[in-house]
């Protein structure tokens, strides 16, 4: 580097000397630039994580199928579930009336299976499975409930208890 003295101080040296530094590169000593060409062209781990890159592509996208056939295949609520648990609900209130003003003692039988019955419905199905039991199930229970009020009806009739 040659040092010039400019009495005005018009002379930007600095400015050359970095335009000079960026027009060369470390690559391009012994034959530095056409080695690494040759390296971008030709590399066996640039192929190999391509490869890897897409196995991990391929792998994510069947975990989404797999995740979504898993959603599709989980049962859905429908209308005639939501019918029959509020039905099953609706009839603890119809058989608590109906029990406290047409028998002198009341026979609550019927209504605390029916009220136990629902209540793993609220807390297990809605809660824990984000959905509601299965129409099934809450006409079983309403079956059951049923068949214990006429069980109490007929033996009420017949003053069998």
């Amino acid at each position: 580097m040659k040092v010039r003295i400019d009495p005005n101080n018009q002379d930007d040296w600095l400015k050359e000397e970095l335009e000079r530094e960026s027009k060369v590169s470390f690559w391009d000593l012994d034959e530095g630039k056409k080695l690494r060409n040759e390296h971008l062209e030709d590399c066996e781990v640039k192929e190999l994580a391509d490869s890897h890159h897409r196995k991990h592509l391929r792998s994510q996208e069947n975990n989404l199928q797999q995740v979504s056939r898993s959603i599709g295949n989980r049962r859905r609520t429908t209308g005639l579930d939501v019918a029959c648990f509020i039905a099953a609900f609706l009839m603890i209130f119809v058989l608590t009336g109906l029990n406290a003003y047409l028998f002198h003692s009341p026979f609550v039988l019927p209504t605390i299976i029916l009220f136990l019955g629902i209540n793993p419905g609220i807390f297990v199905w809605l809660l824990l499975f984000r959905r509601f039991p299965a129409a099934w199930y809450s006409i079983t229970l309403i079956i059951i409930a049923i068949a214990l009020e006429i069980y109490q009806f007929i033996g009420y009739s017949l003053r069998i208890y």
